[in-house]
């Protein structure tokens, strides 16, 4: 759209009214078309475009609604005028094609230009914001995080397709009920709390980790980052499925324990585990190590007491985790 505009169509059989409408507009330089009919506005529009469309509220339940320009972004805004209130026309117009109405008798010619100008300028607002919308729903569509709006008490307004495909549930399910009741019961309270945080933060919040239950009954580890509540009163926030890495390090930590506790043992001993895990009897374990089957018992019950574990399985369990090539004759 330019930035004023410079043509309008005026599509009414009141000629007196197209000339007024005229007059008032040559300070503005912009040009009037009359035509009196749908069909005459039809071959108008098929030679050129117009930057506005003002047509008489008798064709509002007619045929007005079709005269779209080609391509569509050339689409000046279209305004109902009539001689009267016909206030249901009007409305069924403004619902469902025309940007403004306007009554001509309480319309002074003077006031045209100013009107004309804020009707553009507030057409060129409303294509920007559907630019920006058709934006956001693009970006929403193929990003492959997870993309959510939120109200500052804790409910999805909006989320993307990813965030559907990783849960599981669908956009509407998400939306339906506040997001808590999809977390798991250890983070909810954490969660709330940073909920209540958002409201009086003023910084973006950066990698908030909670689970997130899945439709097939399962958690998902979730690395938030959100906005602080906004004017409008919403929160923006952008989420990974960092399931995987929590789990590595989880795994990490587990085995870095596991072999930290098989380190205190001596060496003897530690020889010891590695044929107890083969599945060798204390007696074969005795032989093999050139020691008394009751020296082997011993050092058993020690070891065993060092590592907090109570039974063999609990100790062949400890060497897998530890990340140790020693494995039960059981699972062999």
């Amino acid at each position: 759209m330019t930035a004023t505009p410079r043509s309008l169509l005026c599509v009414d059989a009141d000629e007196t009214f197209a000339q007024q409408l005229q007059q008032s507009l040559i300070t503005s330089r912009m040009r009037v078309f009359q035509v009196s009919s749908i069909d005459a506005a039809r071959q108008c529009l098929g030679e050129q475009s117009y930057d506005m469309i003002w047509g008489e509220v008798s064709f509002a339940d007619g045929k007005l609604s079709d005269l779209r320009q080609t391509p569509p972004d050339s689409d000046g805004p279209i305004v109902v005028v009539s001689n009267q209130d016909a206030v249901a026309i009007a409305v069924g117009a403004l619902k469902s094609f025309a940007f403004d109405y306007l009554i001509k008798s309480r319309l002074h010619m003077a006031e045209v230009p100013g009107i004309v100008t804020g009707i553009w300028q507030r057409c060129i607002q409303y294509r920007e914001e559907l630019s920006l919308r058709a934006q956001l729903d693009q970006f929403f569509r193929l990003e492959s995080a997870c993309l959510c709006v939120a109200t500052a008490d804790g409910r999805f307004t909006r989320v993307n397709p990813a965030m559907t495909l990783i849960l599981g549930w669908s956009a509407e399910e998400l939306t339906s009920r506040p997001y808590v009741d999809f977390i798991h019961p250890d983070d909810q309270d954490m969660t709330r709390a940073k909920t209540v945080s958002l409201q009086s933060d003023t910084q973006i919040t950066r990698s908030f980790l909670n689970r997130y239950l899945c439709k097939d009954g399962s958690y998902r580890w979730m690395s938030w980052s959100c906005t602080p509540v906004t004017a409008d009163g919403f929160v923006y926030g952008i989420a990974q499925d960092v399931t995987d890495r929590v789990e590595r390090e989880a795994e990490e930590r587990e085995q870095a324990i596991a072999r930290a506790q098989l380190n205190v043992l001596s060496p003897r001993e530690q020889e010891v585990v590695k044929l107890v895990v083969d599945g060798l009897p204390n007696k074969t374990v005795a032989a093999r190590l050139n020691l008394a089957e009751k020296t082997v018992e011993k050092h058993r019950t020690r070891l065993m007491r060092k590592l907090h574990v109570r039974n063999l399985p609990e100790l062949v369990r400890l060497t897998l985790l530890a990340g140790s090539d020693i494995q039960s004759a059981e699972s062999n």
